[in-house]
């Protein structure tokens, strides 16, 4: 029977695509449309009930699809999916955090909590908008260089020790650097040594005269924060 071929491999599909939104929900929001996310999560809905009621549906998903509870949670998931379409660098820890959340809330959706879900999606919304916020704050300071920003991230994870502020007159005083040397794309692509003394080099008396040098004993790892953002450079 070719069509119950076909409806079992829809199926299959369907609960395949569910398993991929609860297991890595960051990675699939930011590369599908906001169509095949409520339909992932329609099918998802209408499966479940399905299978309560013994492949009948029950009366209250007659008219679910077009239920304010429902609508709701579709608009709420659609500007979490463009926020995290907007960010850029769905490694950094608050990212990570988030992703966790939403395994969470995938992996226990339910048709009759759909008010407590919605709650913690909002939650997860703001939270978001705020890591967005931030980042286009910083982007702003560098003109818009996501290398830089994501540079500055890496620095204040791997180094909490260190205040932020200083972490930052840093990134300005190499950003200024690297802003006024011409032709800085070939200057990358001769390489990171090449990249990494050059920069060294003009920004250096710089920052020892900023006293950032020392206060955050730049001689021991100054380097790795030029390879860092030489890295960046390449991937932004």
């Amino acid at each position: 029977d070719i069509d119950h071929i076909k409806g079992a491999i829809k199926e299959v599909q369907n609960r395949i695509d569910f398993v991929n939104l609860s297991s890595q929900p960051t990675d699939l929001l930011a590369i599908i449309s906001n169509k095949q996310v409520c339909d992932i999560l329609y099918e998802f809905f209408k499966v479940s009930i399905s299978i309560m009621d013994m492949g009948e549906l029950s009366e209250k998903f007659k008219d679910f699809e077009k239920s304010k509870k429902y609508t709701k949670m579709q608009d709420t998931v659609g500007a979490i999916q463009k926020e995290i379409k907007k960010n850029k660098n769905h490694g950094q820890t608050e990212m990570i955090k988030l992703d966790e959340l939403l395994k969470k809330i995938f992996d226990s959706l339910n048709i009759d909590d759909l008010d407590s879900i919605n709650e913690q999606l909002k939650e997860i919304l703001d939270k978001i908008r705020a890591i967005n916020k931030e980042n286009e704050r910083l982007a702003a300071r560098y003109d818009g260089n996501y290398a830089f920003v994501k540079t500055y991230q890496d620095l204040c994870e791997m180094h909490p020790e260190y205040d932020k502020k200083n972490l930052e007159g840093v990134l300005d005083i190499v950003y200024f650097s690297v802003k006024d040397i011409k032709d800085n794309n070939i200057l990358i692509l001769q390489g990171r040594d090449i990249f990494t003394t050059s920069v060294k080099k003009s920004t250096t008396k710089e920052l020892l005269k900023s006293g950032l040098y020392k206060k955050l004993s730049l001689k021991d790892w100054y380097t790795d924060i030029l390879n860092e953002v030489y890295m960046n450079l390449k991937k932004f």
